[in-house]
């Protein structure tokens, strides 16, 4: 009788423990896609759309045995718990982030124009099997054309650091794809609009379903003076797979965020987009040995200038989501980010850059 006790005892906390949620300090709503640092820097994963932990990713923080747990999401303000303290807490807070945008990003929008030109600072970090590799940052001019939304992005300063271990990899096997992010299409309404089914809930929301399986993808809603877009491209439990070079590729998740100057979400365009942020995890599989190697990769856009323009200041053009091998600036641009989302990287990944990666310098 006690062993079936034990096993019952066992059973529920397991169920309790996986039903563990992320919400929001003062709505008390869930906080969809919430990613999970460990101690040490690397991202162990992240929540789902309904910001529930699943058992999968409790599992993957107890087997990291980190001492911490961070909680990090673009419009919250990020949170740190012991491992103790994370067990023992079925519901997890975060505070929300207040955001005054308008002071930055109003321009009086002219009649006609050649460019919508965009100026931020940008960040990107590459985890592969939990270390992490590569860092980038630095300042970026975007040039879009309104009628065809082509985009040509310059970037102005940079920063790269590597972590010694990169020099294990196989280049032929791993490439560096940490970089400059580039704006997906759908972060324009009419381009989302004709993609996907949009579908008028509660709370001025609009979500977001895939049009030939009706699986939610997401959500369109207003805060405040602003819009906020969080849409999951790849999902967890449906993964996709694509082969190359003696690579079996499996992308398990990719998670794109955005915050927009405008509370009318049906009008959103790149000409709103004040921040914005990519989630990729993928598995690489070298098929003539069957190692496995776990990829994380995050890149943010911060804007910190816009413009309407029929010249572009800036000569040639630079590759999205490709890393520098130097890093290239004249002053500090990094200490100076005026943006009311940005916020410093969570303080054991920036721990672990500073301790384990090296600038790479001219």
């Amino acid at each position: 009788m006690k062993k079936i006790y034990f096993v019952f005892v066992l059973l529920l906390h397991s169920f309790v423990y996986s039903q563990q949620v992320i919400k929001d300090s003062l709505s008390l709503e869930s906080i969809p896609f919430v990613e999970v640092y460990s101690d040490k820097g690397d991202l162990i994963g992240v929540t789902d759309k309904e910001g529930v932990m699943s058992m999968d990713l409790n599992a993957e923080i107890i087997k990291s045995n980190t001492s911490t747990v961070t909680f990090v999401h673009s419009t919250f303000k990020d949170k740190v718990l012991t491992i103790d303290w994370f067990k023992n807490s079925p519901v997890v807070v975060l505070n929300p982030i207040v955001i005054e945008l308008n002071e930055i990003v109003i321009v009086a929008k002219p009649n006609a124009y050649k460019y919508l030109k965009l100026k931020g600072y940008f960040r990107s970090i590459q985890i592969m099997s939990d270390i992490p590799l590569y860092y980038m940052d630095g300042i970026a001019e975007y040039y879009i054309t309104p009628d065809s939304d082509k985009v040509i992005m310059k970037i102005l300063s940079s920063r790269s650091f590597e972590n010694k271990e990169s020099a294990k990899l196989d280049p032929k096997y791993f490439p560096i794809i940490a970089g400059v992010p580039s704006f997906e299409n759908f972060s324009d309404y009419k381009v989302l609009s004709s993609g996907y089914d949009l579908k008028n809930a509660e709370k001025e929301t609009k979500l977001i379903f895939d049009k030939k399986e009706g699986i939610e993808k997401g959500f369109l809603s207003k805060s405040n003076d602003n819009s906020v877009f969080q849409f999951e491209l790849i999902a967890l439990n449906n993964p996709k797979k694509a082969g190359f070079l003696g690579i079996e590729l499996q992308y398990n998740n990719h998670i794109v965020n955005a915050v927009y100057d405008t509370n009318d979400y049906e009008t959103i365009g790149l000409d709103d987009l004040v921040y914005t942020k990519e989630t990729k995890l993928f598995h690489y599989k070298i098929k003539k040995n069957g190692d496995v190697t776990k990829v994380d990769v995050t890149y943010e856009f911060f804007l910190l200038d816009k413009d309407f323009v029929n010249e572009k200041t800036s000569k040639g053009s630079d590759s999205f989501y490709k890393f520098k091998k130097e890093s290239s600036y004249q002053d500090n641009y990094w200490e100076h980010i005026n943006n009311a989302l940005f916020q410093p990287l969570p303080k054991s990944l920036e721990k672990y850059i500073e301790e384990n990666l090296t600038e790479m310098k001219e």
